[in-house]
């Protein structure tokens, strides 16, 4: 780039950025354009500004090569969907300023959860740069989050710095295949909020996202975890009922409802025939579920490691390196 290019001041500013933190690394093409840069500096802070640059060059050695990266070249338009967008400086400097939103549709709960389901290692990293700013959960406002990922996804340099995590709203396993759609013949369309939010942040988001594999949260709850946020459910028996269904049943079942809720939707056929194997006393049982604040118990994860199921950690295992790359 020529030293008298106006541009000069942002390339200047961007290496600041990049070298002064531990958000950000940086690495050059080529030595010749690290020269070129470092020769845009006056002689008496070149030395100083080389030594950071190479410093910020030998610790990007220790990320994994699948750590979120932009690339920043002269082009007259910068290119978004590339698996490496390559950006021109100005939307480049746009990126590192902003800081790592996690788009959530409940901030607390959903936060807990996430929070809980990950690592120790992982949940200590998150916890530190949100205390410092440098990630922040977001409340997506339930049913309206499809419109703030439409707005924000547009907003190209907030879209590489977000990562969005949702409930599924899937009532049976059948509706995550390609072909199935909420339209229904002759009847109204089925309510599921999430299908049409899978298909804003394919669009926007890439693979900065978790669509959940089961229904809600909720549906993650351990076993004994369960039993201790339903322990003032006046059925004492819901959550051994719970657990004697089969996956499918639990995974789709209504955690905080329970059956009679669903079976009052007007596309109640959705479920199939999920629950059709059940005793009369399970029915009545799980009729109620467990109640709409059960959620709130994810807070007592991060104090402690909940027993997560075999599932559950491998889907979280997938997922979730998707957004720890993105700190």
């Amino acid at each position: 780039m020529p030293l008298d290019s106006p541009s000069i001041v942002n390339l200047h500013h961007l290496i600041s950025t990049t070298i002064k933190d531990e958000q950000h690394s940086l690495v050059f093409d080529s030595n010749q354009g690290l020269e070129c840069v470092l020769n845009g500096y006056h002689e008496r802070v070149r030395k100083t500004v080389e030594n950071l640059i190479l410093a910020s060059i030998r610790s990007s050695s220790t990320y994994t090569s699948s750590r979120s990266t932009i690339k920043v070249d002269q082009v007259e338009n910068s290119t978004w969907d590339e698996p490496v967008p390559v950006l021109k400086l100005e939307d480049a400097l746009n990126v590192i300023n902003e800081k790592v939103i996690i788009l959530l549709e409940n901030s607390e709960n959903d936060w807990n959860f996430l929070l809980g389901i990950m690592k120790q290692r992982d949940r200590e990293r998150i916890l530190k740069y949100a205390e410092s700013g440098w990630v922040e959960p977001v409340h997506g406002g339930g049913d309206s989050l499809g419109r703030i990922l439409e707005s924000e996804g547009k907003k190209q340099w907030k879209a590489l710095r977000t990562f969005v995590l949702f409930d599924s709203d899937r009532l049976h396993p059948d509706e995550f295949n390609l072909d199935w759609t909420p339209e229904r013949v002759g009847q109204q369309p089925s309510s599921c909020h999430a299908f049409g939010w899978e298909a804003c942040v394919k669009q926007y988001f890439r693979d900065r996202y978790w669509m959940l594999k089961r229904r809600f949260i909720e549906s993650y709850m351990p076993r004994d975890e369960l039993i201790l946020a339903a322990e003032n459910k006046t059925d004492s028996n819901a959550v051994k009922f719970f657990f004697e269904m089969d996956q499918n049943a639990r995974w789709y079942y209504n955690m905080k409802a329970g059956l009679e809720k669903d079976r009052k939707r007007a596309d109640s056929e959705r479920s199939r025939d999920l629950f059709s194997g059940l005793s009369d006393e399970a029915l009545k049982s799980l009729s109620t579920g467990f109640g709409n604040t059960i959620a709130r118990h994810y807070k007592q994860s991060i104090g402690r490691e909940f027993s997560w199921d075999m599932d559950a950690r491998q889907e979280a295992d997938i997922v979730l390196p998707k957004l720890l790359n993105l700190l």
